[in-house]
């Protein structure tokens, strides 16, 4: 069938790389994993000259691969592989918004990098870069999961890489995953758990960055955020005011994430019976998204 096509097509069109592919993959259930990576590279040649260098089709043969060099337990040349085929999907998801199948196929290439990275880190003196390395590829999961609403598993991800952050000592990316589980609790309208996670990032956040850093400000705002969903409005109040002070010192005075804040805080006036202070924030709102975004925005 390939010599056939290759005769109709050519020895480098998409047909004859698709009987190349199905041909690897016989030998590769064979046991035969030289013959296949052998047939794999040169089904892999023929689509890059055709598709160009990032494409679905190359993604799925680079993955192959990758399982094939895993079968020979050649973990290190899986990894290089498994990290070609995950860059390239990162690439592929940023030209347009991911639906949920192509969201679990870039799960699926960051899980692919796991695995290997864990046979690393059994034959491997130098294991603090791979833990790290673990740790984001276990944030970007959590983040993948949280997009397509698969909450359990969003907070196992970001439970493993938060283990491992604080094995590996407190740094803001512990305060970062901290604050991004606290979002995914508010998400589900689960307030009490994401206060609760919300203030051990806000204490992370301000060891690690001071007081007086953008990550702090937006960890009070998340908290009042909750406060406010659950009717605690003073509170609520008191958070939005924090971050309030924090943003007009490290941000431009017209910085739409002022503007935000302040509008939040006149929704706490409005709940509370402060009609009058409300409209002042409002008012001071509306200045600075003009300023910021324009009139007829």
């Amino acid at each position: 069938a390939r010599i056939a096509k290759e005769s109709i097509f050519g020895k480098e069109s998409l047909e004859v790389a698709e009987i190349l592919h199905n041909i690897a993959v016989i030998h590769d259930d064979k046991g035969e994993y030289d013959r296949a990576l052998d047939l794999y590279t040169k089904s892999l040649r023929a689509r890059r000259k055709i598709l160009g260098d990032e494409h679905d089709d190359i993604c799925e043969l680079m993955t192959c691969m990758g399982n094939a060099y895993v079968r020979m337990d050649d973990h290190r040349m899986a990894l290089k592989v498994f990290k070609r085929a995950l860059d390239m999907r990162i690439n592929l998801s940023q030209t347009s918004k991911l639906d949920e199948g192509e969201t679990f196929l870039l799960i699926h290439a960051h899980e692919d990098v796991l695995d290997s990275l864990k046979h690393q880190l059994k034959e491997s003196d130098d294991r603090e870069p791979i833990r790290e390395e673990v740790a984001g590829h276990l944030q970007k999961m959590g983040y993948l999961y949280d997009s397509i609403d698969e909450y359990e598993e969003c907070l196992q991800c970001f439970d493993k890489c938060l283990q491992i952050r604080k094995q590996m000592g407190e740094d803001s990316r512990t305060g970062q995953v901290l604050n991004a589980t606290g979002i995914a609790h508010a998400k589900r309208k689960k307030y009490a758990a994401a206060m609760a996670v919300f203030k051990e990032a806000l204490e992370v956040r301000k060891i690690t960055l001071g007081e007086l850093h953008i990550d702090v400000a937006e960890t009070l705002h998340n908290m009042g955020n909750c406060a406010a969903k659950s009717c605690d409005y003073g509170d609520a109040r008191v958070y939005y005011e924090e971050a309030l002070r924090i943003k007009k010192k490290v941000l431009s005075e017209n910085h739409p994430s002022i503007a935000q804040t302040l509008h939040n805080v006149g929704n706490i006036m409005v709940e509370q019976g402060f009609t009058d202070e409300a409209m002042k924030y409002y008012q001071d709102a509306l200045v600075v998204r003009k300023r910021s975004l324009g009139e007829d925005h």
